[in-house]
């Protein structure tokens, strides 16, 4: 019997997603690059959620250790990643969840030093379309705002954490509206949780 995260991943690769990761390749080429990065290395999904297995997907072409969520729980990821990780440095993590995962790694991550530094919610529209309200810096908004015309959320999502700034100053708010293959169930939120220290006075 085929489970639901099987059908996703039939329907992800039957979609043309398995080959995001080059396409999305050939559009970052042509963008500017803004400077020194966060070295986000870390990225973690839900595989029950179109959009965030897509993310998976392409932050693991892109080079990116990924972790996924079952039923939202963290518990494995803490315990075999998170918690020796953080004891030892503050590193970036990213990801494409529900709400309950990030409000708890905010939290855990407070306690090493972390803060979230980008934050949107994907909400689905009545015309079927997603609603995206992004917080965080101009660069990575920016980032989406170009390539939500043409590449879906997910892949969108992976591509913004090559533009997460080495410091960060201020945060622009952006809301927008996109067709999407991946039109969530329930809210979605990606983000990025950082060290402290990348925060800076305007």
């Amino acid at each position: 019997m085929t489970t639901r995260r099987e059908f996703l991943q039939g329907v992800l690769a039957a979609s043309g997603f398995a080959l995001s990761g080059s396409a999305l390749g050939s559009t970052l080429s042509g963008l500017a690059g803004s400077g020194a990065q966060v070295p986000v290395q870390t990225a973690v999904f839900e595989p029950e959620f179109a959009a965030s297995a897509q993310f998976g997907a392409v932050t693991g072409r892109l080079g990116l250790q990924t972790f996924a969520l079952e039923g939202s729980d963290i518990t494995p990821l803490w315990t075999e990643h998170l918690m020796a990780l953080w004891r030892e440095r503050p590193a970036a993590i990213a990801g494409l969840t529900t709400q309950m995962p990030l409000f708890l790694l905010e939290r855990f991550g407070w306690d090493h030093g972390l803060r979230v530094v980008f934050r949107a919610e994907h909400r689905a529209a009545d015309d079927f379309s997603v609603r995206h309200q992004l917080e965080g810096p101009e660069p990575m908004l920016s980032v989406f705002r170009t390539l939500s015309a043409r590449h879906d959320y997910g892949s969108c999502l992976a591509a913004v954490l090559k533009e997460c700034p080495e410091r960060i100053s201020s945060s622009s708010n952006t809301a927008l509206t996109a067709q999407s293959a991946a039109v969530p169930e329930v809210p979605l939120y990606s983000w990025v949780i950082a060290p402290r220290s990348v925060l800076t006075a305007a």
